[in-house]
C-alpha cells in the first residue's frame, strides 16, 4: 500500500463520507427534509404537494422533478417547504 498513495487517499475519503453521513451531515444524498416536515408527512400520507417546476430529468426507471416555492396541503392546511426534488416511478 505504500506505493499506492491515491488508493489510500480514496479509502480515507470514503470513510470520511460514511462517517459524516452517519453523523447526520449528508454530503452524498443531499439535504433531507426537516424533521418537522417528515413527521407531518407521516401523519398525513394523503396530502398534496404543490410547487413550481424548475427542472425535470428522466432516467430509465424514474423521473426526477425539481420544485421551488413548495408547500404541502391537507384539509386546507398549508405547510411550506423549501426547494425539493421529487422522484416519480416510470411504469
Amino acid at each position: 500500500m505504500r506505493r499506492r498513495p491515491v488508493c489510500i487517499l480514496c479509502m480515507l475519503l470514503v470513510v470520511f463520507l460514511c462517517v459524516t453521513d452517519w453523523l447526520g451531515f449528508s454530503l452524498i444524498r443531499g439535504n433531507p427534509l426537516p424533521q418537522s416536515v417528515q413527521t407531518w408527512i407521516r401523519k398525513h400520507p394523503e396530502s398534496t404537494i404543490c410547487g413550481e417546476v424548475v427542472r425535470c430529468r428522466e432516467n430509465e426507471d424514474f423521473q426526477s422533478v425539481y420544485l421551488r416555492n413548495t408547500y404541502l396541503i391537507y384539509n386546507s392546511e398549508k405547510v411550506s417547504i423549501d426547494n425539493i426534488k421529487v422522484y416519480l416511478n416510470l411504469i
